[in-house]
């Protein structure tokens, strides 16, 4: 039944036998019960780091570090757990940068 429904999707609908099946992004939601919502946009958000200064080098608090932070301003306390986060977490793979 799923390959004759991928077979016969035309993008607004399916049909399967002498079944057709409208097939929406609302219908969707209904059927797999996940509620359609739009995707937050974040990259232009302006992130506080006065938070964040705690974890950075003394010589570096008072620095402009707003888009990243160089691995070289992070106490070393923190290096390791914040290379885990970048690993495991957040899946990012430069590791000579800290984003926020």
């Amino acid at each position: 039944m799923t390959k004759e429904f991928a077979l016969n999707f035309t993008g607004l609908n399916s049909k399967v036998g002498m079944l057709e099946l409208p097939v929406s992004p609302d219908m969707i939601a209904t059927v797999t019960e996940i509620p359609r919502g739009q995707e937050n946009w974040f990259k232009n958000f302006k992130f506080d780091m006065n938070p964040c200064k705690e974890f950075l080098k003394q010589q570096f608090i008072n620095s402009d570090l707003s888009k990243s932070i160089p691995r070289s301003c992070v106490k070393e306390s923190h290096a390791q757990l914040l290379t885990c986060i970048q690993k495991y977490l957040t899946c990012e793979g430069r590791y000579n940068k800290v984003y926020s």
